[in-house]
């Protein structure tokens, strides 16, 4: 997802149906070879080159890496009447990686809530 599109997507409630040019689904991450696979970005890098690359005469220069954003999420899919599975919604699934106990605190004092 491009960097400028990340803070109104979950806002709007979009999905990879509806924001078509600015998000795209992995296949479900593989935790042991710790990859993701995207089946097809064409757009979002030919989109990029329109706007950040031009010809100089003997070689295409690009002015601006592209710069994305890999945002863990949850997708909750609907079934259609004709067997088709569909998005109906898409969740962030971010949860704190770690968590810092202040020494001052009593331990009885110290809670933790998810």
């Amino acid at each position: 997802m491009p960097k400028d599109s990340l803070t109104t997507y979950f806002k709007k409630g979009l999905t990879e149906r509806t924001a078509v040019a600015v998000s795209y689904l992995s296949s479900a991450y593989v935790a042991n070879a710790k990859y993701y696979n995207f089946s097809n970005i064409s757009r979002l890098l030919t989109e990029h080159l329109k706007r950040h690359a031009s010809y100089n005469g003997s070689k295409w220069v690009v002015d601006a890496d592209l710069e994305l954003r890999v945002v863990p999420v949850e997708r909750q899919v609907a079934n259609s009447g004709n067997g088709a599975v569909t998005t109906a919604a898409i969740h962030e699934y971010l949860f704190p990686s770690f968590v810092r106990f202040k020494k001052d605190v009593a331990p009885e004092d110290r809670r933790l809530s998810v």
